[in-house]
């Protein structure tokens, strides 16, 4: 997603009384801007946008782990807000890879370099890497799959 793009969702969520994805947008904004300046001081990019986002749904996943099985009203408004904030987060990532996806790529790649043994993870992880775009997959994920097919 690009910055225009966030940038136009913030006004729209400012004019139409959405103050709690307004706050929301605006905190995955200023992670990318963030990002961006201490990185050299540069322009922020529409990567940036999608590292922030990707870590604003990251914390609202674990704030749903944590919030999910708690009892009370405080518990039950954070466990919904979370779920909204990835809901929210998600719309700014692109089309993830699905497991089987993410499988046959590693499958190919194992094959590839002949990756036989734990030692290899870090070659394989590097090629998926590269050759993904970023965002695009769940980083854990991969990871397990790598150590399940060369354990």
């Amino acid at each position: 997603m690009s910055i225009e793009k966030l940038n136009a969702d913030i006004k729209t969520a400012m004019k139409s009384g959405q103050r709690e994805v307004a706050v929301t947008l605006r905190g995955i904004l200023a992670i990318g801007k963030s990002l961006a300046k201490n990185d050299k001081d540069r322009e922020m990019t529409d990567e940036d946008i999608i590292t922030a986002a990707t870590k604003s749904k990251k914390e609202a996943v674990e704030g749903i782990s944590i919030y999910k099985d708690l009892e009370g009203p405080v518990a039950q408004e954070n466990y919904l807000r979370n779920v909204r904030l990835e809901k929210l987060a998600s719309e700014y990532l692109p089309t993830q890879l699905s497991e089987d996806e993410i499988t046959i790529k590693l499958h190919t790649i194992i094959q590839t370099t002949g990756a036989t043994t734990m030692k290899d993870m870090g070659k394989v992880m590097g090629i998926f890497n590269k050759e993904n775009a970023k965002g695009t997959f769940d980083g854990g994920l991969v990871s397990k799959i790598v150590r399940t097919r060369l354990n």
